[in-house]
Formats: C-alpha cells, sequence, structure tokens
C-alpha cells in the first residue's frame, strides 16, 4: 500500500516568503510526526511525502492508495482542489490539522475522511479501519494507544527552505484559554510526551542547538524543570516560548539559563490592558512588562516580543506608538499579526455573532489580513497601521540601535540581527500589496 502524506502550502500567499525568511522558518513537525505513526502502525506501507511549505513537488506520476493532507485555514482551498483531482485518479483522501479540526462539517464535503484533534490515535485506527472493515467519515478526538510513543521521522523534512536549527515538540499543550488562540484551546488537554523518548530523540540529533516549538514550554513546570536537566546533560544551547509572568520565577529563569537557554518568545500580545482581560489573557500586565524583560536580560535570555495588533480596545494612538514601545521595553525582536478569528473557534463565533465577520475566504486567514470589522477604526485604516508598525519597528536606525545596545557577546548579536532582518523583509508587504482592498 502506497500512502502520501502532503503539508499544504497556499502558493499565492507570500509570507514568510522574503530574503531572510529562511532565518525565521523552522522545520514544521508535521510529516514527520505522521510519517512515524504510520511505520509504527504498519512497517509494510509506503510512504511518501511532500511538504509544500519546505517547496516540495508533489508526484502525480505515483498511484497512491490513500492522500493524507494536513492544513491551515489558508490551505482550505488548495486541499480542497487536491483532493477532488486525487479522487480522480482513484486515491482515498483524508484530512486533518487546524482547519479540518474546526471547520469538519465543511471539510468532509471534499475529502472521504477527515481526521479532528490529534492523529496519534486517529491515525492507527483509521489505517486499520481501512485494511480490515470500512473507514469512517469522521474520526473525532480519538484518544491515544496506551504506550504509543513515536520519535518524528524528519527524512520527511526538507532542508533547503528551513533554518538549520532542528525543532523539536516536547509538550504540545498549553493550560491557558487565551480567546485568540486555536493552539491552546485545541491542545488544552494534551498531554506532555514522555521524557525518556524526548531525550532519546535530542540525543539522535547530535545537534548543539534546538528550538522548542512548545506553545508554552513552562506550561508543566515540573516536567520542564526534568527536561532542562536534560539538555543540560546534554550541553544544549536552547530557546523556546513562554508566558512573560515567568520574571516572577526568577529560580526557573536562572535554571533555564544555567541550562543552555538562549531565549524566548514571549506573548505580550497587547499594551492596553482592557484588550488582554477581554482576551483572557488576565496574568498579562502591561505596566510591568519593562521590568519583567529585565529580569530575563539579567539571566541573559533574549526576548521576542509577540503582539497581536486590533484588538477591541485598541485605538489609533496606541497602535501607532508599538514601535516606541518595543525601544521603550528593550526587546530583542518582536513580531506581529493581525487579530485573526480562526474558523469556528470562541473569538469567530462571537464576532461572527456580532456581525463583524467581512470575509469567508480563507485565504485571508494568514494573520496578515483584516477579515472582521475593528472597533476603533476601519478595515483599510487598521491595515495601514499595521504595514507602519512592520516598516517602522524594522527601520535599520532602530534596528541597529536593538542589536548593538545588547551587552552580549558578538555571535549573539549576529543571530539577533539575522532574525530581525528577516522579520524585516519577511514577506508582508508583498501580500499585502498584492491582496490589498480584497475584503
Amino acid at each position: 500500500m502506497k500512502i502520501l502524506v502532503i503539508n499544504i502550502s497556499n502558493p499565492d500567499n507570500k509570507c514568510y516568503k522574503g530574503r531572510f525568511s529562511k532565518f525565521l522558518t523552522y522545520p514544521a513537525l508535521t510529516l514527520a510526526f505522521i510519517k512515524a505513526i504510520i511505520k509504527k502502525t504498519d512497517s509494510e506501507i509506503q510512504i511518501y511525502t511532500c511538504d509544500e511549505f519546505g517547496g516540495e513537488k508533489i508526484d502525480f506520476n505515483i498511484r497512491y492508495d490513500i492522500v493524507m493532507m494536513s492544513f491551515m485555514s489558508i490551505g482550505a482551498y488548495r486541499a480542497y482542489e487536491l483532493a477532488k483531482k486525487f479522487k480522480s485518479l482513484g486515491s482515498y483522501t483524508v484530512a486533518g490539522g487546524y482547519h479540518p479540526t474546526y471547520v469538519y462539517d465543511e471539510v468532509q464535503k471534499y475529502f472521504d475522511t477527515t481526521i479532528v484533534g490529534s492523529a496519534n490515535g486517529s491515525i492507527p485506527l483509521f489505517l486499520y479501519d481501512y485494511k480490515n472493515i470500512v473507514p469512517k467519515k469522521l474520526y473525532m478526538n480519538i484518544p491515544e494507544p496506551e504506550n504509543f510513543e513515536v520519535i518524528p521521522d524528519r527524512s520527511a523534512i526538507p532542508k533547503k527552505h528551513y533554518i538549520s536549527l532542528p525543532s523539536v515538540i516536547a509538550n504540545p499543550g498549553c493550560p491557558n484559554c487565551c480567546k485568540f488562540c486555536v493552539i491552546s484551546d485545541s491542545n488544552r488537554l494534551t498531554k506532555p510526551r514522555n521524557l525518556k523518548i524526548v531525550e532519546e530523540e535530542l540525543k539522535q540529533l547530535k545537534a548543539k542547538r534546538v528550538v522548542f516549538l512548545d506553545p508554552n514550554f513552562f506550561g508543566n513546570k515540573e516536567y520542564s524543570i526534568e527536561l532542562m536537566h536534560i539538555l543540560k546533560e546534554l550541553k544544549m544551547e536552547w530557546a523556546a516560548a513562554c508566558t512573560i509572568d515567568m520574571a516572577l520565577d526568577e529560580k526557573i529563569l536562572n535554571l533555564a539559563s544555567e541550562c543552555g537557554a538562549g531565549g524566548f518568545a514571549v506573548g505580550l500580545e497587547s499594551f492596553t490592558r482592557e484588550s488582554l482581560i477581554d482576551s483572557n489573557k488576565v496574568f498579562n500586565r502591561p505596566e510591568l512588562y519593562k521590568n519583567a524583560i529585565e529580569v530575563f536580560h539579567k539571566y541573559n535570555l533574549y526576548v521576542n516580543g509577540f503582539i497581536i495588533v486590533g484588538m477591541d480596545y485598541d485605538t489609533k494612538e496606541s497602535l501607532l506608538n508599538i514601535p516606541n514601545m518595543i525601544e521603550y521595553l528593550h526587546l530583542d525582536l518582536a513580531k506581529f499579526a493581525l487579530l485573526t478569528p480562526m474558523p469556528n473557534s470562541e473569538l469567530y463565533k462571537k464576532l461572527d455573532k456580532e456581525g463583524r465577520i467581512l470575509s469567508k475566504n480563507w485565504n485571508l486567514y494568514d494573520q496578515n489580513h483584516v477579515v472582521f470589522q475593528p472597533k476603533n477604526m476601519t478595515p483599510e485604516e487598521l491595515t495601514e497601521i499595521y504595514l507602519y508598525i512592520w516598516n517602522e519597528t524594522f527601520r535599520l536606525p532602530r534596528l541597529y540601535k536593538r542589536i548593538f545596545n545588547d551587552r552580549r557577546k558578538l555571535y549573539h548579536k549576529f543571530r539577533l540581527l539575522a532574525a530581525n532582518l528577516g522579520f524585516k523583509y519577511f514577506g508582508v508587504n508583498d501580500e499585502l500589496k498584492i491582496t490589498k482592498g480584497e475584503i
């Protein structure tokens, strides 16, 4: 039996496809995990993979028994077209990923089978049904089989379009309930992976540096402490994501620094307290951001601040001041995203009920297009402000000031310079110029 697994990309979307984007794009582990799951379930299956994000092309010359596709909302229409084509070629089609998890009623119209939630339990059950009975139309939140742990098969990851730094997922769950986040919503109850398996994976990498794609590295503190001790024994440098309130626990930040941490992506989200409360992120307090970032810097940890633009309490004035706030806080790096109500999420349902969803064109749901009616400005004004924030934050004078005021060693400065240049040229301008006025 031959199975093709595709990580779907929208070919028309230009974001993260700029001149320096390779410095920012970590390899997704979707295909690597799915390939490992299939291999463990049935070692006789021939597995083909295609990572469109990594620049790979689908080989239509092979007759596949099953074609599996993982996709987000911006890749939905391409996935639907491919499903139709592969069905005409006699393949059985399967959909999974964030969009099928949230919009499975729509997805089922195009695919033979739709998987909602984690693949760990659903794929083995689907393969059994496919070979022995009749596959179900829908596999929803199937629990993982007991003692079913895999190490991602990285032969599925193309290297050309990604940063050379290996990515790892240890704890895919997050205990927070932020309204704008579909990751924490869908993975809230997901358990951390077995630490012995993670340790074995880290050893197999034979790498000096890794980045964790966990949505909240310290979401389970006891687990993260054990993991950090493993990283220290392996003498690995690493980076991860965490919440800003970790600055209140200097003991764990000190341990992170001692165990090889270089820095953290931190969800600041907004500089407006009312927006944070409205988003269920009440533990973020903007008046404490500066002190918190100073604590991270005290332990030589860089801070990449994630900021969401377009929340209900944002005003033109507060948004236009963001580049100055980034300088004032001494952030090492900043990344922006437009508030995007992902289809059928809690935020989407709220805005849809209020009549504020302006577009249901999934191609625009990439966090760089305004798809809803903002409260304090027009969609066009928010788009212009968003572009201004990107361009102003990464103007060369601001960029150099951010980098060369850093007290750390020269090679750290070059890493931050590469990352800042990547964000400066990562494709937001090109993407919005192409689709401006499409809403």
